[in-house]
């Protein structure tokens, strides 16, 4: 430490007091950034500074947070970006003992300030140590009136480092309690999600399916085609509820609120109420591969336009989507079993299929599902390249 760089009339020294009304200050709340903006606050009060910081320290030695007290956001825009823990805030960092220096500008690991910072010459710091390890440090200059920081304030300083850092510790163990707590409700949440999926496969998808099958016999006794026909239809109907509920079971089950559960959720409200089965699969890392929220859109319109002209124009009974996700594109597949490619080889719709699909690289086609059958369907395939 250096001796006081000016003389002159000065406030009586910090007394025990002041110190203790600092503290219980920042013990304020169980917030960790607000306890250490209050540590900036109440040193520099403690002190008479003008500027004061905390630099949180990272694993590297370097400075991770730096929160500042007494520089206005314009000029504080106008010096960049803060600084990362070099010259004397490093040197802070490494020796982990108070400093006090009369001029800044004198001390052998002074780098000196960037373009438009404040001018800075007495110095204050002390290292935050909570429990045996590094948090960070206090940084305070410019005492009031011109004068030097005297050895009070340097003690002061310490002495409210070392009682903060409890603060601090309450104020981590608090996060880590909150944050355990956070997980142990998302586990339950996991857990009863399971336990309904559970409950849907085991009871409701399969008394429905009994119920299917008890229609099925029904069916085949029948001797008038209106009650069959009326009899296939509730079939049907009972088909796409067990695919409904196995498309609830996978949102449930993977807990997914990304491109998965939009599609399963868009194909469903296109598919409700209409006469064709429909499913929905997916392949390779759908969800990291469209990352972009306008690919995700443009798929979703994709999947939801085949999907509404397969049920007006197929004339088919199922209807199949799938996403899949290759190593450089990602493409998009609805096929149906209807009656095939209409007269002129396009469907209504396509048009902005191939609008989108060329906006980005890609391509679409319209194929038979099965050529040799005699309902050979129709596949529309999209595909766009891959993200990188």
């Amino acid at each position: 430490m250096t001796d006081d760089r000016r003389t002159g009339t000065q406030r009586p020294d910090t007394d025990l007091q002041d110190i203790l009304s600092a503290v219980m200050v920042v013990a304020q709340g169980l917030d960790l950034p607000a306890t250490v903006r209050r540590i900036v606050t109440s040193a520099m009060t403690l002190v008479d500074a003008r500027y004061g910081a905390v630099g949180v320290s990272s694993d590297d030695g370097s400075l991770e947070e730096f929160i500042y007290v007494g520089i206005d956001a314009e000029t504080a825009a106008r010096i960049g970006d803060p600084p990362c823990g070099r010259g004397l805030l490093g040197h802070l960092l490494e020796v982990q003992q108070p400093v006090r220096i009369a001029e800044l500008s004198e001390h052998p690991s002074s780098v000196g300030f960037p373009p438009n910072h404040p001018p800075m010459h007495s110095f204050l710091g002390a290292p935050i140590i909570v429990s045996g390890e590094l948090f960070g440090c206090i940084y305070l200059s410019e005492k009031a009136n011109g004068l030097a920081f005297t050895g009070s304030d340097a003690k002061a300083i310490e002495i409210f480092a070392a009682a903060t850092a409890v603060a601090i510790d309450n104020a981590q163990m608090h996060s880590a309690a909150m944050r355990q707590q956070e997980r142990l409700g998302e586990l339950q949440v996991i857990e009863e999600r399971e336990r309904i999926g559970r409950d849907l496969h085991d009871h409701v998808i399969q008394r429905i399916f009994a119920a299917g099958l008890g229609l099925q016999v029904a069916r085949s006794t029948a001797a008038e085609e209106p009650v069959r026909a009326r009899l296939d239809s509730v079939i049907g109907e009972l088909d796409r509820t067990i695919a409904d509920i196995r498309s609830t079971i996978f949102e449930l089950s993977t807990g997914q609120s990304g491109l998965r559960t939009r599609l399963v959720r868009a194909v469903r409200a296109v598919a409700h109420g209409g006469g064709l089965s429909v499913d929905v699969g997916f392949s390779g890392p759908v969800e990291s591969a469209v990352s972009d929220d306008a690919l995700a859109r443009d798929i979703e319109a994709v999947v939801t336009e085949s999907v509404s002209n397969a049920m007006r124009h197929s004339g088919g009974t199922r209807v199949s989507v799938t996403v899949i996700a290759g190593g450089d594109a990602v493409t998009v597949e609805v096929a149906d079993d209807g009656s095939g490619i209409p007269d002129g080889g396009r469907r209504s719709g396509l048009r902005n299929l191939a609008t989108r699909a060329e906006l980005r690289g890609g391509t679409v086609e319209l194929l038979p599902a099965d050529a040799n059958a005699e309902r050979p369907g129709t596949v529309v395939r999209w595909s766009v390249p891959r993200e990188p």
